[in-house]
């Protein structure tokens, strides 16, 4: 019995031994992992309840939308790109802001919404449309040189066709006939062939190899900022870009990968609600209508 009561405590100076030494090293480490199982859901509860958060002001800026009032919508879209910049909803925000100061005749304001988003946005696709958005105010503006040193950036493939149309109407506006030409050639080469779209850009480099109709075109952009004649141009971008209400955005954490679809380009759909309208310059269709 004595022996029994030897060996026992041999072995409790032996786990003693060993606690003293390491015991203090266990206790810190199940701490921290207690505090990170602990600390990694009181994050994740806390970034559910940010894009909870930006869901609800984004509902409030598209309700505020509705009134056209630009100090109202600036706001509203302000409390998004300041406070959950990192959210998929601010850039959206600051389109909205872009598309309304244009309509209110504030380019200034625009363009600094859209240069938010190009510095901010996560989505690649989403900064390459402020991108575009962005020198076609630059091309109202007959600032020619800067619109095409936006066109000239590296972009997604999915926006090559709208690029390249774009930066062909700067340079007709500029009285670069030829180079105009090769760029609607190329923007044809990147389009889908079953848009209205598609058949306006084939027309307008079909035009430019006319040495009259190429004139024509180049006279009336000098006077007109490249508006291009022509009814049945606005008619069929109208119609192309007709496409309805766009997708709706994804549940309160997520508001849904920015895809570019390029058989359906202009509409954009799966870019979300706040990018309905016109995606390009229409020449006679509001590129932000």
């Amino acid at each position: 019995m004595a022996r029994v009561d030897h060996e026992e405590q041999e072995k409790l100076d032996t786990l003693k031994a060993w606690w003293n030494r390491y015991g203090a090293i266990i206790t810190i480490m199940l701490a921290v992992a207690v505090a990170t199982i602990g600390g990694t859901k009181l994050w994740e509860y806390f970034q559910r309840q940010q894009a909870q958060q930006a869901a609800d002001l984004y509902a409030l800026l598209k309700q505020v939308q509705t009134t056209g009032d630009l100090v109202k919508i600036t706001d509203a879209a302000h409390l998004l790109t300041e406070g959950y910049a990192s959210s998929g909803y601010a850039p959206r925000a600051a389109l909205i802001v872009a598309k309304a100061s244009v309509d209110a005749g504030d380019l200034q304001r625009a363009k600094t919404h859209l240069q938010w988003v190009m510095e901010h946005a996560k989505e690649p696709e989403m900064v390459d449309l402020a991108r575009l958005r962005l020198a076609t105010i630059l091309l109202d503006e007959k600032n020619y040189a800067a619109a095409l040193q936006q066109l000239n950036t590296r972009h997604s493939n999915a926006f090559s066709g709208l690029y390249a149309d774009l930066k062909g109407d700067v340079l007709l506006a500029s009285g670069k006939t030829e180079e105009a030409r090769l760029a609607y050639e190329a923007a044809v080469n990147a389009l889908s062939k079953s848009t209205n779209y598609y058949n306006i850009v084939q027309m307008k480099a079909d035009a430019l190899g006319e040495p009259y109709t190429a004139k024509r075109l180049l006279e009336y952009g000098a006077d007109n900022q490249s508006r291009v004649p022509g009814e049945a141009d606005t008619d069929a971008r109208r119609d192309a870009n007709d496409t309805g209400d766009a997708g709706e955005t994804g549940d309160a954490g997520d508001v849904g990968e920015l895809q570019v679809d390029e058989t359906d380009l202009l509409a954009l759909d799966q870019l979300g609600d706040p990018l309905d309208g016109c995606l390009v310059d229409c020449h006679g269709v509001s590129f932000f209508s």
